[in-house]
C-alpha cells in the first residue's frame, strides 16, 4: 500500500525510534485546530512479519507546513534509530513539494548517519546509527513526503511487535495501520483508550489486520499533562507469548553471575547492612550512581540485556542491562531478586509494552518491592512504579499488578507552639509521610523537608534537632525543634502568623490552577490524604484580629475541610483528601474549587494586633 501523491501541504515525522516503538496521531474525531503548525495529511505504519521470523517495516507520510515555527523549529528533520547489525534503513522517498506546485528531491548530503546521543558513552551500543533527514526548501505552504522501509533480521525479537500511539502535538487528517503475517499466525492486539478493531483480510497467503482512523486532533500543550502514552489511544500487537518473551530477554538465572571483583564489591557495599531492605536500598543506590544509563527505548536494542560482567567492567548500561546487573548483586548479597520489564498499563504478551526495567525482591519480612536502578528512589511506591505491571525474567509468572504495601497514601504534620510575651515562638513539629510520599530510602530528605516547612513559617524560624527516620517499609517520621525571634511591630500595628506547609503536600507542589479550561488530564503526585494539625498557646488576653470560619467543600475530585477554634489558644485542622491520581479535563472545574480555597491565603495567616498585647 502506498499513499496518494502529494499536490497540497504536507506531513512530517515526530522523532522516532524506530524498532518496533512508533509515535504518530490518533485520538478524537474533530478537525485540525486552527492554532496548529502543521498537519499530517495521511500517515501509514506497516509491519510485515516473514515466514523465516525476520520482518519488514515501512513507514509513509505527507506532512503541511503551516507556520514558519513549523519550519524552522518543529519539522525541519526526522530522526530514525536502528541496529545496523540486525537491520536494514532504506530512505525510498524525501521529497518538498511547494505552493507553486514544483517539486524539490532532496539531495544525497541531506541524509546523514551519526551515533545516537544516547551510546555516544558506551562502547557497546555505538554500533547504532541514527539516520538524520534532513528536509530542504521548507516554506509556510510546502508539503513534505517521507518514506523508508527497515528490514529486520530474525532472531532480533521474537516475533513480530510494535506500538504506535496516537496522538501528537500536529493533528493528522489519515492514520492507517496495517500488520502483515502468515496465514494462521495469532496475532494478539491491543488498543488502549480506542474501541477500533480491525479491518481482517487475505492477501497472497497472508492475513492483514488493518486500522484506520480520520481526523485525529492535536493534543494541546498544558501544565502537569501526563505523557502522549496516558492521553491518547495506543496500539499493541505482537505473535508471540509470554514464554517466548522470557526466553528472548534473559536465559535464566543462570545469566546472572559477577566476576570477583564484583563479588567483592557487594560484600564491602552490604557489610554493615542488617536488614533485607536496607542491603537492597544500598545496591539500587551503588548500581544507580556510579553505572551510567545509556538512555534508549530498549526496543532499538532488540529487548536483549548484556551480561552482568560486561555491565561491571564498562559501568555502563541500558535501563534492561543496568536492572539485570542490580539483580546479579542483590543475588549475591543473599537476596530473592529478579530483573523484571515493567508495563503501565495491563499488558498483553508484547515487549512493545515494557519500555522500563526493573528488579522485583522477594523478602519475608519487607514483602515484595522493586528496585529502580536507573533514577533516583525514595521508596518502594516511589513515582512511576505505583501500579505497574511487573513481567517477572526468571521466575514463571505472568504481569500483575504491583501496588506494594497496602497503605493510604498520607502526609500530615502536627505542631505545638507556645508564643511568648514578647512575641518569640518556641515548639516542636511532628511530619509523617506515607505510601507514596514516604522516603525510606533516605529519611534525611524527610527531616529536610521539614526544616525547609518550618523556615519560612511563622516570621522565619530558627529549626533544630531535625530528625528523619524509617518506621516502616513506606512510612517515615521527622522532628524538629522551633523558634523565633521576637516579632517586630509594624507600624499598622499588626501582626501575621504564617502556618507552616506540610512537608511532601500539595502546598509545596508546583500544582497550580488558573481560569482556563483543559482538553487534556492533570497528572497529580498521587491519590492522597493531606493534613495539617496545630495548637498555637499565647499570653493571656491575646486573640486574633479574624479567624477563618469552618469552611468544607466536597465534589468527585476530593474533599477539603478547615476548622480554625479559639479558646484562649488557637486550634486548628485543615484537611485535603484527593480522590484521583489524574483528573480527567471534564473534572478539571472540580479540582480548580478544591485548589482555591486549599491555596486561599487567608487559611494559611492569623493575624494579630500587636498593640494590645500583654508585656
Amino acid at each position: 500500500m502506498t499513499l496518494s501523491q502529494p499536490g497540497t501541504p504536507a506531513m512530517k515525522p515526530f522523532v522516532f525510534f524506530v524498532a518496533c516503538s512508533l509515535f504518530t496521531a490518533c485520538f478524537a474525531q474533530t478537525p485540525a485546530p486552527p492554532q496548529a503548525d502543521a498537519e499530517f495529511l495521511e500517515v501509514l505504519h506497516e509491519y510485515t512479519l516473514q515466514k523465516d521470523g525476520g520482518w519488514s517495516y515501512r513507514y509513509e507520510h505527507r506532512l503541511a507546513y503551516l507556520t514558519y515555527f513549523a519550519v524552522n523549529r518543529a519539522y525541519g528533520e526526522t530522526f530514525i534509530v536502528y541496529d545496523p547489525e540486525w537491520q536494514k534503513l532504506t530512505v525510498t522517498s524525501a521529497e518538498t513539494y511547494l505552493p507553486d506546485g514544483s517539486v524539490v528531491r532532496t539531495p544525497p548530503n541531506a541524509f546523514n548517519e551519526v551515533t545516537p546521543q544516547f551510546a555516544a558513552q558506551s562502547g557497546q551500543y555505538r554500533r547504532l546509527r541514527e539516520m538524520v533527514v534532513t528536509h530542504i526548501a521548507l516554506q509556510r505552504g510546502c508539503t513534505v513526503r517521507l518514506a523508508y522501509r527497515l528490514d529486520t533480521k530474525p532472531g532480533f525479537l521474537p516475533g513480530l511487535s510494535g506500538r504506535v500511539i496516537c496522538g501528537g502535538r500536529s493533528p493528522v487528517r489519515r492514520l492507517i495501520v496495517r500488520v502483515i503475517v502468515p496465514s494462521g499466525t495469532p496475532l494478539h492486539h491491543v488498543f488502549f483508550r480506542s474501541s477500533s478493531e480491525p479491518v481482517r483480510t487475505a492477501e497472497g497467503g497472508n492475513d492483514v489486520y488493518t486500522w484506520e482512523l480520520a481526523g485525529i486532533p492535536m493534543v494541546a500543550v498544558e501544565s502537569h499533562q501526563p505523557g502522549y502514552e496516558r492521553i491518547v489511544p495506543v496500539l499493541h500487537f505482537s505473535t508471540y507469548d509470554y514464554a517466548a518473551m522470557r526466553k528472548h530477554v534473559l536465559p535464566g538465572k543462570g545469566f546472572l553471575v559477577l566476576p570477583d571483583r564484583a563479588v567483592k564489591a557487594v560484600s564491602e557495599i552490604v557489610k554493615n547492612e542488617r536488614s533485607n531492605l536496607e542491603r537492597a536500598m544500598a545496591l539500587r543506590k551503588w548500581v544507580e550512581t556510579d553505572f551510567a544509563l545509556v538512555a534508549c527505548d530498549p526496543a532499538v536494542i532488540g529487548f536483549k540485556a548484556l551480561p552482568p560482567a560486561r555491565v561491571f567492567e564498562d559501568a555502563v548500561g541500558t535501563g534492561l542491562d543496568k536492572a539485570s546487573f542490580l539483580a546479579a548483586a542483590c543475588l549475591e548479597a543473599g537476596l530473592d531478586a529478579e530483573p523484571a520489564l515493567l508495563s503501565a498499563d495491563q499488558p498483553i504478551p508484547s515487549l512493545s509494552m515494557f519500555g522500563r526495567a526493573a528488579v522485583l525482591v522477594h523478602t519475608p519480612d519487607s514483602g515484595d518491592f522493586l528496585l529502580d536502578p536507573n533514577s533516583p528512589q525514595d521508596s518502594p511506591l516511589a513515582s512511576g512504579l505505583s501500579g505497574v505491571f511487573p513481567f517477572p525474567l526468571c521466575s514463571f509468572a505472568e504481569p500483575t499488578r504491583y501496588a506494594g504495601p497496602e497503605v493510604e497514601n498520607k502526609v500530615s504534620l502536627v505542631c505545638d507552639w507556645v508564643v511568648s510575651p514578647d512575641w518569640s515562638i518556641k515548639g516542636r513539629c511532628r511530619a509523617e509521610q506515607n505510601g507514596a510520599f514516604a522516603v525510606p530510602f533516605d529519611p534525611r530528605k524527610a527531616a529536610d523537608r521539614l526544616a525547609r516547612s518550618c523556615s519560612v513559617a511563622a516570621w522565619g524560624m530558627k529549626v533544630s534537632e531535625a530528625k528523619g527516620e524509617r518506621t516502616g517499609v513506606i512510612r517515615t517520621v521527622a522532628e524538629a525543634a522551633v523558634n523565633s525571634d521576637p516579632y517586630r511591630e509594624t507600624t499598622a500595628g499588626l501582626m501575621a502568623i504564617k502556618l507552616p506547609a506540610v512537608p511532601f503536600g500539595i502546598e509545596e507542589s508546583p500544582i497550580n490552577v488558573g481560569p482556563r479550561e483543559r482538553t487534556t488530564a492533570v497528572s497529580l503526585p498521587a491519590a492522597m490524604r493531606e493534613e495539617l494539625r496545630m495548637t498555637i498557646h499565647f499570653p493571656k488576653g491575646i486573640a486574633p484580629v479574624a479567624l477563618p470560619g469552618e469552611t468544607r467543600i466536597r465534589n468527585g475530585v476530593g474533599e477539603v475541610r478547615s476548622l480554625f477554634r479559639y479558646d484562649g489558644d488557637i486550634e486548628l485542622t485543615r484537611t485535603l483528601v484527593l480522590f484521583l491520581h489524574e483528573v480527567p479535563p471534564e473534572r478539571y472545574p472540580e479540582l480548580q474549587a478544591l485548589l482555591r480555597v486549599w491555596h486561599d491565603p487567608a487559611q494559611w495567616t492569623i493575624r494579630f494586633d500587636v498593640s494590645k498585647k500583654t508585656r
